[in-house]
């Protein structure tokens, strides 16, 4: 019988070590960080100067909070690096900026953007031009890396997107 309560106390101190341990991973800070494209009419109060012509396509990062608490992101953090170059919130005007919430609750999303053109002028993506035709259409691949940080410095980022300049495109890769 002494036996038997043992093996129970002992099962019952993994049990209680293995829930704290799932309870700590559950709770963590996550973000999941995406690009994909979008177009200015969906910033009409931050792009109302210009007419309904003059809507441009956008490259947008959106955050979503997958985590177990809020976060609390730092909006001058975003950026996109790729070709040995960086955007971030300095180098232009990116729409959103102003309206990322604070904190971003747990399920909830934000998206910030920045024009295509100037997402093609920054990282030197003209260069490209050369390669583009049939043969070396693949040369015109371009990975993306995309960041952001909250107040406490945390790090969330991807790396899984692929900007297709020839047919300006993104693609998440695998």
């Amino acid at each position: 019988m002494k036996t038997v309560s043992s093996i129970f106390g002992v099962l019952g101190f993994f049990i209680s070590i293995t829930t704290f341990i799932l309870t700590r991973i559950e709770r963590r800070k996550k973000l999941l960080v995406e690009l994909y494209i979008g177009y200015t009419e969906e910033y009409a109060d931050e792009y109302a100067h210009y007419t309904e012509d003059d809507y441009a396509e956008v490259i947008k990062i959106r955050a979503t909070n997958i985590g177990g608490q809020p976060v609390v992101i730092n909006p001058q953090s975003f950026f996109i690096y790729s070709k040995n170059e960086t955007i971030n919130t300095n180098k232009c005007d990116w729409f959103g900026i102003d309206k990322v919430p604070s904190p971003l609750k747990v399920g909830e999303s934000c998206e910030v953007a920045i024009c295509t053109e100037s997402f093609i002028d920054l990282l030197r993506l003209k260069e490209l031009d050369k390669f583009c035709n049939t043969e070396d259409a693949s040369k015109t691949l371009v990975p993306l890396y995309v960041s952001l940080t909250d107040h406490a410095g945390k790090i969330f980022s991807t790396k899984k997107f692929n900007y297709y300049y020839i047919v300006n495109s993104l693609e998440r890769t695998k």
